[in-house]
């Protein structure tokens, strides 16, 4: 799962701010490169697994690979 959180309207100012969430990394670079056209102010995350039954949302470093990896596609 993918968390497109949205920081900013973009070059017409009209795109609505906050969280978008993707279940597929597909439907994720879709959006992330529909954002990017809009001009928009992205960052990315994605729901990660810990241990057996403990998950986190990614921060930091693996926020960036997550939207290289999405880009590169």
């Amino acid at each position: 799962m993918y968390r497109i959180n949205v920081l900013s309207t973009g070059k017409y100012n009209n795109v609505v701010l906050g969280p978008r969430y993707c279940l597929f990394k597909r439907t994720a670079k879709r959006l992330v490169n529909e954002f990017s056209e809009f001009g928009c102010s992205l960052r990315v995350s994605k729901f990660i697994r810990c241990s057996d039954d403990v998950f986190c949302w990614s921060g930091g470093e693996v926020e960036d690979d997550v939207v290289e990896s999405l880009l590169d596609i």
